[in-house]
């Protein structure tokens, strides 16, 4: 009996597990209608519905809202569970997790999904347990594409951000990230305008300007840092960059005020070179449930879009009222947010209208109502609604910037600036300080703008911070003032140059000393006198300012002519080489003798006739010497010996011109002997007659005949007859010499 008893337990408690696990398992399929990714409804930053969602980029977020409802008479537990499918193409930015609420506050459930994910999950409470019939609701998050828009090469700037710090489970802080430059173009001075939205502070210091370059698959290589200048104004900031040759990769921060539990959205727009391009930070999201009664206490959603009326864009900052059918204020001081919209929830059936009760800044108020119909038989579908402003006539304002010296603030003229709108676009070039450093521009629209000075005056440096100011439409009647300073230019120290001329003998290039010169400055002023040269012909002159000189000769070197001929030449500015000239003297020529004046000859005298030479005189015929007496014939002892050879005698000078012919002494004649030879006869010279001796014919040595002997002596009449020859030959010769000397 025990067994069977403890057999049924066993069984009833299996069967009561079954069915709690049945249940638990029926928790996570609650049916939910309008949270599948097609029935989403998908727009971006400008609130433009995204119909093709494949299309979404992961660089930008995306607003994704449903309206869900459950069947009346689905049962529902606390913790029972519905999925939210997120589009094709869109993932979570964020790790998100906010409550569903009703009308009077009251949660109905929380929305989880994790960063990165597809699909998020609502979880419902024990609020919808006993409730059977109406169960609706809304749901609202952000997400972001999952496309890369193509390569980084080819576009101008890029903006991006992030969450940078939580407090108290909410954002505090945000990151902001500005590319430029991906194709690593020299660019020199960049100038990017930054503009944030509102609830946002620009937090100094924060900022970490990255140099590099993007590689093949779009991602930045970091090789260094640049540091630009910034100025803040507002909620506008400016960034100038200096020398930029390549990829720059900006991160700054800001930090958030009036950060809600509900949906957040922060957004950026950055410009350069007229290019704007817009960043946006969403967090958060907003979800509605409600359910129990009839039909009749079901509730509603109504949505308003501001835009602008000539371009349609969005409008933030106008304020509404929503009215009852009876003109009662149901909800007051509605404000379009950043996308120009705002969303009343939980209106129950019936006719309602908004009244714009401020405008956008710069816009027309809209006096006209929108009316608009919560119906009860479609409560699930908000209703959307629009109105368009219109500017307001144009309202003109202008600024007056003053320029001072940075060390004295003394006033500087001739600073040339030019004006930039808020698109980074020039509006007006060659604007210039006048003598008290002012310049004034007027009719300037409502915007903000920057003064970028291009040229500094004369002696300072270029100050390429940017002047940023606003003219608004409260104070478009006033002149916005402004000021700058610029820092003097350092001076480099003048460096003066010098000069060396050299002085030359023009017919034979020798140096020259004792030239004496002045130098003389471009308006013929005399700088330097007494400048003499020295061994080597030169002379320097040394610190001279730039300029153009001339050397003038005053004294010439001491038998030379002055030359005073300029010799010119030119000091550059921060010259250090020494110039050099050269200059010559000619020599001063000899004075010629004075040419004696010829005397006139007279007439010249007859010459006399020469007379004729008589007749010589006849030699005297010599007398011919007696009979030589007849040799002995010497005794022959032995073999003879061979007589001396006779000198050979002495050529005689011919007379140039005898007075009288000289008879020539007749020889004796040598009687021949018996003995057979030859003998020579002297033939006596002429004065007609040269005396060249005729060959003597040598003895034959087979002659007996005996010769005379070299020891004989000649005769004394034929040595005094020689004697008297030639004292008459040397007085003749005396005679010629005094005749020509007449």
């Amino acid at each position: 009996m025990r067994a069977k008893l403890k057999a049924v337990c066993l069984g009833v408690l299996t069967l009561l597990l079954i069915l709690t696990m049945n249940r638990l398992a029926q928790a996570d399929e609650v049916p939910v209608s309008g949270l599948t990714g097609s029935e989403a409804v998908v727009t971006d930053h400008n609130g433009t519905v995204i119909k093709d969602t494949s299309t979404l980029s992961k660089w930008e977020a995306y607003t994704v809202s449903y309206q869900w409802s459950i069947r009346n008479g689905q049962p529902i537990s606390a913790g029972d569970t519905a999925q939210v499918e997120l589009p094709n193409g869109a993932v979570a930015e964020h790790d998100l997790s906010f409550d569903l609420k009703d009308d009077s506050g009251q949660v109905v459930g929380t929305f989880t999904i994790k960063a990165g994910e597809t699909t998020g999950t609502i979880m419902f409470n024990d609020y919808l347990a006993g409730v059977g019939t109406h169960r609706y609701g809304t749901l609202t998050f952000f997400a972001k594409g999952t496309v890369d828009q193509g390569s980084h090469s080819g576009w101008v700037i890029n903006k991006n951000g992030w969450v940078g710090d939580y407090s108290d489970g909410r954002p505090s802080k945000l990151v902001w990230n500005i590319a430029f430059n991906p194709d690593n173009k020299d660019l020199g001075t960049v100038v990017v305008e930054d503009t944030l939205s509102t609830n946002q502070t620009y937090l100094p210091g924060t900022l970490v300007a990255k140099t590099g370059h993007y590689d093949a698959a779009g991602n930045f290589a970091s090789t260094g840092t640049t540091t630009p200048q910034v100025a803040v104004n507002g909620s506008h900031l400016t960034f100038t960059f200096s020398n930029i040759q390549t990829a720059v990769d900006m991160t700054y921060m800001t930090e958030l005020t009036n950060v809600s539990s509900g949906a957040n959205a922060w957004e950026n727009s950055a410009t350069l070179d007229g290019t704007t391009v817009g960043g946006k930070v969403s967090w958060g999201g907003s979800g509605t449930g409600t359910g129990g009664g009839t039909q009749a206490d079901a509730k509603g959603s109504v949505r308003l879009t501001k835009s602008d009326q000539a371009t349609g864009a969005a409008l933030a900052g106008a304020h509404y009222k929503l009215e009852n059918s009876q003109g009662q204020v149901v909800k007051a001081d509605l404000v379009t947010d950043d996308k120009g919209q705002l969303q009343v929830n939980d209106l129950a059936a019936g006719e309602y209208r908004f009244v714009e009760t401020q405008a956008p800044a710069g816009y027309e108020l809209n006096k006209t109502v929108i009316n608009f119909t919560i119906d009860a038989a479609n409560l699930t579908q908000t209703v959307a609604v629009s109105q368009a402003d219109t500017k307001l006539p144009v309202v003109l304002g202008s600024v007056e910037l003053t320029k001072t010296a940075a060390d004295n603030g003394q006033a500087l003229a001739g600073a040339v600036y030019e004006l930039r709108n808020a698109a980074g676009n020039i509006s007006q070039k060659n604007l210039t300080t006048n003598e008290h450093g002012q310049l004034l521009i007027k009719d300037l629209a409502v915007g903000s703008y920057q003064l970028i000075e291009t040229k500094a005056p004369t002696g300072y440096e270029l100050n390429s911070t940017p002047v940023a100011f606003e003219i608004t439409a409260n104070a478009a009647t006033q002149v916005v003032m402004v000021k700058q300073s610029d820092s003097s230019t350092p001076v480099a120290p003048v460096v003066l140059g010098a000069v060396t001329l050299t002085k030359v003998a023009a017919n034979d290039g020798a140096a020259l000393a004792g030239a004496v010169y002045d130098l003389r400055n471009a308006e013929d002023q005399v700088i330097k006198s007494g400048l003499t040269t020295d061994a080597q012909g030169q002379l320097t002159v040394t610190e001279l300012p730039a300029g153009a000189y001339h050397f003038v000769e005053t004294k010439a070197p001491t038998g030379y002519e002055l030359n005073t001929k300029p010799i010119q030449f030119t000091i550059v500015a921060q010259q250090t080489t020494t110039v050099s000239v050269n200059a010559s003297d000619q020599l001063i020529p000899g004075e010629p003798e004075k040419p004696v004046e010829p005397n006139i000859p007279g007439e010249p005298e007859k010459p006399t006739e020469p007379s004729v030479p008589g007749e010589p005189e006849r030699p005297v015929e010599p007398s011919v010497p007696g009979k030589p007496e007849k040799p002995v014939k010497p005794t022959i002892s032995g073999k003879p010996t061979k007589p001396a050879t006779p000198a050979t005698p002495t050529k005689p000078v011919v007379p140039t011109q005898p007075a009288t012919s000289v008879p020539s002494i007749k020889p004796s004649q040598v009687p021949s002997s018996n003995t057979t030879g030859s003998t020579t006869v002297h033939q006596p010279a002429t004065g007609l007659q040269s005396n060249t001796n005729r060959p003597v014919t040598t003895p034959s040595t087979s002659s007996a005949a005996t010769l005379p002997q070299t020891s004989e002596r000649p005769s004394a009449l034929a040595l005094i007859a020689g004697i008297l020859g030639w004292l008459g030959l040397v007085c003749l010769a005396a005679w010629v010499v005094w005749w020509r000397e007449l």
